[in-house]
C-alpha cells in the first residue's frame, strides 16, 4: 500500500497499481500496525510541488509525458509541451485509477504515476515506528 493523499477526515491508499482508495483516518487509526516505508524521493528528482496544466511547457511536463508514454497512455510522443493529447491521457489514466479525471497533474495524479513507473526499483530509506499518539514529531533515522 502507498499513502498517495492525506486530508483530513480521509487517506487516500493505492495497492500495486490497483485504483486508489479512500479511507476515513479512523478506519485506517484502527488496521495500521504503527509501521512505514518512506520513501525518500523520485529517481529523477521531482518534489511535486508544481501542478501542470494544458498548455505549460518545460522538463516537469516532459517527465510527465514520458510516464504517460510508459505507461501505453500517451501514443503521440513526448514534446515537454502539455497539449490536448497529453490532457486526454492524463484524464483517461486518472479515470482508470479512481482519480478526479479532469486532465490536471495534481500531487496526486503526480504520485500516482511516479508508483506505476517506478513501482519494482522504488528506494527506501529506513523502515521506523510511528507512534499512534496525537501530537508526536515524527522523526527517522538513516540506517
Amino acid at each position: 500500500m502507498v499513502l498517495v493523499g492525506l486530508s483530513s477526515p480521509e487517506v487516500k491508499l493505492m495497492a500495486q497499481g490497483q485504483k486508489i482508495l479512500s479511507l476515513p483516518t479512523k478506519e485506517l487509526e484502527k488496521i495500521w500496525h504503527g509501521k512505514a516505508l518512506i520513501l525518500y524521493r523520485d529517481p529523477e528528482g521531482a518534489e511535486y510541488n508544481e501542478v501542470f496544466v494544458e498548455r505549460m511547457r518545460g522538463e516537469g511536463v516532459e517527465k510527465l509525458q514520458k510516464q504517460l508514454y510508459a505507461l501505453e497512455y500517451l501514443t503521440s510522443g513526448v514534446t515537454g509541451v502539455f497539449d490536448e493529447a497529453t490532457r486526454e491521457s492524463l484524464k483517461n489514466f486518472q479515470s482508470d485509477l479512481g482519480l478526479t479525471a479532469d486532465g490536471i497533474a495534481s500531487v496526486e495524479t503526480q504520485l500516482a504515476l511516479f508508483h506505476l513507473c517506478y513501482q519494482e526499483t522504488l528506494p527506501y530509506l529506513v523502515q521506523v515506528e510511528i507512534p499512534k499518539k496525537e501530537n508526536t514529531i515524527l522523526s527517522y533515522e538513516e540506517e
